[in-house]
């Protein structure tokens, strides 16, 4: 059952939610913008001279505006008038060194509508005086933190290792930095939003706020950086290749990119942006960069729906990356998706009814932008909070168990790379389902106490 801190309270609530279970590009479905036919992508092969390219493109025109992403050898077109695209991939020099053309490509935000679960007998009394007696931030890491005890064997691990002196990279929607939960979490030294004409990192979309206070609880000391590539409810996947660039070499330890698009490989511009987010992650390997990124949140074997229909899921499909699932009391959820790209599990939360009506007790308990109207207000859930699921919330679990390991590592040893940490995270975890690593769990639902334990006894 759940740890909580009253098991018997169980929470009937009646309300319509428009939840915010899946990031921007995250566990939603990509919905490909329109071919803008003045801008153009342009993936060069690996071995290309990118300047030499870029001077050959400007000779056809003075005026076209080059972007150059050159760690992953793709340049970023936007032509005037007088310039076509045909223009452009006739030109020789450009035809021999370019792999694929096309647009790397838009997508926007998936929402659930769980619909209206109304209830005259619905009952808050209980609740509401409860929640009355104890401050906001103790909710959060006591009362409504069962995610939390469950990973690191009821707070036993951080008295081990807390993420001091890691740097998480947060790829979303922005965060609430004036959070009063995350006081002297957020480092915005390095963080950026990538969204055209909005260089604000303030989140105004909700999801990467919940993301930040999950590493807040289970890797208090870490450090985060914002990285913004969604806006109020849409980003764009040359936003979040970006981001990982510029996240690696602002010097990050991890990457946690609790978001996701749908792309096929027969499809011309969907094949470029699967080679060049392959090409970003292979990028942060090379740098030893950890990335953690969400499994997905549509119920999906992957492994079949790519033999079947050749479209992958990103980036956490992508080899390199720990993608993660998400369960409940050791059970995937009912909206995982699963597949031999799982590396872990971790708690997630579920839409799990009990005589009709949603139990909130299965649902994680998280920060919300304190801008922002939460619409729980009525049910005695102060602004600044509220509750959700997904694998959204199960990758920041990994992410922040990484910083605690990789933190460990790195007071008591002289050397550690990501395999370190990778090993030590699967030594530890829970193997649930057959023995084993397997398609739903991975190596198994991490146990922070249990990996850290196994660093201590050499």
């Amino acid at each position: 059952m759940l740890n909580k801190t009253n098991k018997s309270m169980r929470l009937f609530i009646a309300l319509m939610v428009c939840l915010l279970v899946i990031s921007p590009i995250t566990d939603a479905f990509g919905v490909e913008a329109s071919e803008d036919e003045k801008e153009i992508d342009l993936l060069l092969d690996e071995n290309a001279n990118i300047q030499e390219v870029s001077d050959s493109i400007k000779e056809i025109d003075s005026d076209i505006q080059i972007t150059e992403y050159a760690e992953v050898s793709l340049l970023h077109l936007e032509l005037p008038e007088a310039v076509s695209i045909d223009d452009i991939v006739a030109d020789k020099v450009v035809k021999n060194e370019v792999e694929l053309s096309g647009n790397v490509l838009d997508i926007e935000l998936g929402r659930i509508d769980l619909g209206s679960t109304y209830s005259e007998e619905v009952v808050l009394d209980e609740y509401q005086a409860h929640r009355r007696q104890r401050m906001s931030n103790e909710m959060l890491f006591d009362l409504m933190g069962w995610h939390v005890d469950e990973v690191t064997e009821e707070r036993r691990s951080l008295e081990i290792s807390a993420g001091e002196g890691v740097k998480i990279a947060l790829i979303d929607s922005g965060v609430d930095y004036n959070h009063p939960v995350l006081a002297g979490s957020i480092d915005l030294t390095n963080a950026q939003s990538f969204i055209t004409d909005d260089s604000n990192v303030a989140d105004t979309n909700g999801h990467g706020t919940m993301v930040a206070g999950i590493i807040k609880q289970v890797a208090p000391n870490a450090i985060i950086t914002p990285y913004r590539v969604i806006g109020d409810s849409s980003g764009d996947s040359l936003w979040t290749i970006s981001a990982f660039i510029e996240a690696v070499n602002d010097g990050n330890d991890i990457i946690n990119a609790s978001l996701g698009t749908y792309k096929c490989k027969d499809i011309k511009s969907e094949k470029l942006t699967i080679k060049t987010f392959e090409r970003a992650i292979k990028y942060a390997e090379r740098n030893d960069v950890i990335v953690v990124a969400s499994a997905g949140n549509l119920g999906l074997n992957l492994d079949q729906y790519y033999n079947k229909e050749h479209i992958q899921h990103l980036p956490g499909s992508i080899k390199g990356v720990n993608a993660v699932s998400s369960v409940v009391e050791k059970q995937l959820t009912s909206y995982s998706n699963y597949g031999s790209n799982i590396q872990y599990c971790a708690p997630g939360g579920d839409l799990i009814y009990v005589d009709g009506y949603i139990d909130l007790s299965y649902w994680i308990y998280c920060l919300y932008p304190t801008n922002m109207d939460n619409e729980l207000s009525a049910l005695g859930i102060p602004q600044g909070y509220t509750f959700s699921y997904g694998t959204s919330l199960s990758t920041p679990i990994v992410s922040a168990g990484s910083a605690d390991v990789l933190s460990y590592y790195k007071s008591n040893y002289k050397k550690v790379t990501s395999k370190d940490v990778k090993k030590t995270l699967a030594k530890g975890a829970i193997d649930l389902g057959s023995k084993g690593k397997d398609l739903y769990y991975g190596e198994g639902q991490i146990n922070l106490y249990n990996s850290l334990m196994s660093i201590s006894r050499r």
